[in-house]
């Protein structure tokens, strides 16, 4: 059921809503300071040249057996407010959309307010704003007569966008080689620091790029070669926003001759930062892999870090690579293949599971079993099940106690992220909100 909630708004109206959500904070983002008056337009941000690498202070230092560079231990926390294992909703890494941006390309999230979007026009890339109690949608610009396609536009943005994530009251936007930091209306923009170009832009995998806590954390994997060989290079790279550090986390390589792509994912639970690395290493028998799904927890404050599970799966199981979801006191789900028969072959029978690392056991336990073909996505209460085979069967929605919550009658592509109220999915006229309680859905980022 298609939204009734797409609201053609006047020029006048965009301004007054715009231009009342930049003087609510009024904060001048280069200094972090108060500022009197209203907001500004939108500032042009110098253009930084690509790099095949960004230096990092700890390239030489010292790694252990799993990748991980080797800190002192002590405390590295320099905002005593993120010195605390509690929620900080305003700086803490979402974890229902950690996953927008990487392995399905979506980019979007969300305020208080309403709903960000990249929207790819005629003349380049710009953001999309979403108002939540209208649902009105409109280019992030309250400019009348705007053509939203130079960077006097508080919504043009020229260059594809990566990632987007509302952190202290404010939008960041991850380009190829660079992040921008804007108020909420698009205007005061800065270039903050800049990434990794090859690992942003890799080919072999798609980045991930999430802020939490001061820094601004991008890993994935690309190619290299060492000693005449490719190689695999996994990687996690910390950046401080305010420029002051960039290190690398965890960096391991992997020979192409024997192994598969591996695939970085990170979660965020207060100062822990929860890694899984899966990749696949040839066995004894050349045309047969061995999978892996290696857990870290690797801890923010102290950099120190502890394999939680290292060894090789169950022969015939290999896990998910798109995504894993931490749960406070519980596990490490993440979405299993039970046969580990290609789709393409004539053998394939869909077998899905949901498995976890249990903290309590430090093993792995099977969660439930998905007879159907569905991809597994996480939110932060639920576990998503949708893209059935079967066509018809919609999306369904579980607890982490395997106990069934929701059933969207809708077939839906391409997971965006989702929470208690929504999950997001991708489509061709942008982004839809599908309410959990059955309500209208909602269309996000593209007007008529």
């Amino acid at each position: 059921m298609r939204s009734k909630h797409i609201v053609k708004i006047i020029p006048a109206l965009l301004l007054a809503v715009l231009v009342f959500a930049a003087c609510s904070r009024n904060i001048d983002i280069g200094t972090g300071k108060e500022t009197g008056g209203s907001a500004g337009t939108a500032e042009t941000v110098d253009k930084i040249a690509p790099a095949d690498t960004v230096a990092t202070e700890n390239n030489d230092a010292e790694k252990d057996e799993n990748g991980f560079f080797v800190f002192p231990e002590e405390n590295y926390i320099k905002d005593k407010k993120f010195d605390t294992d509690d929620p900080l909703p305003d700086y803490d890494a979402t974890l229902s959309f950690a996953q927008l941006g990487n392995s399905f390309g979506c980019v979007m999230c969300e305020s208080e307010n309403g709903w960000y979007s990249e929207h790819e026009g005629q003349k380049r890339y710009y953001i999309m704003y979403t108002d939540k109690k209208t649902g009105a949608v409109m280019p992030l610009c309250g400019k009348p007569e705007c053509t939203h396609d130079s960077s006097s536009c508080n919504a043009y943005i020229g260059e594809d966008v990566l990632r987007m994530q509302m952190y202290d009251g404010a939008l960041y936007c991850v380009l190829a080689n660079s992040v921008l930091r804007m108020e909420p209306d698009g205007t005061k923009r800065e270039t903050v620091c800049t990434v990794d170009y090859r690992l942003i832009h890799s080919y072999t995998s798609d980045p991930f790029v999430q802020i939490h806590r001061g820094y601004l954390y991008y890993f994935g994997a690309t190619d290299g070669v060492e000693n005449g060989e490719k190689v695999w290079i996994a990687s996690v790279t910390a950046c401080a926003l305010d420029g002051s550090e960039t290190f690398r986390v965890f960096e391991k390589k992997y020979r192409a001759s024997d192994s598969s792509t591996p695939r970085v994912n990170v979660r965020f639970i207060g100062n822990d930062m929860y890694v899984m690395v899966t990749h696949e290493k040839r066995g004894e028998d050349a045309e047969k892999y061995i999978s892996y799904a290696d857990l870290f927890k690797w801890n923010v404050k102290t950099r120190q870090v502890e394999a939680l599970y290292t060894e090789p799966f169950p022969d015939g199981i290999a896990p998910f690579r798109f995504d894993c979801m931490p749960v406070p006191g519980d596990g490490i789900f993440f979405g299993v293949w039970n046969n580990n028969i290609p789709s393409s072959s004539e053998e394939y029978v869909p077998d899905f599971s949901v498995m976890k690392y249990s903290f309590e056991t430090k093993t792995l336990v099977p969660v439930m079993k998905i007879e159907n073909g569905p991809r597994i996505c996480f939110t932060e209460k639920n576990i998503v099940f949708y893209g059935y085979d079967v066509a018809g069967k919609g999306v369904d929605v579980y607890n982490f106690d395997g106990e069934k919550a929701a059933h969207i009658d809708r077939v839906c592509s391409n997971f965006a992220g989702g929470n208690d109220e929504y999950l997001y999915f991708e489509t061709n006229n942008g982004y839809v909100a599908v309410p959990l309680d059955g309500g209208d859905e909602i269309i996000i980022g593209y007007a008529e």
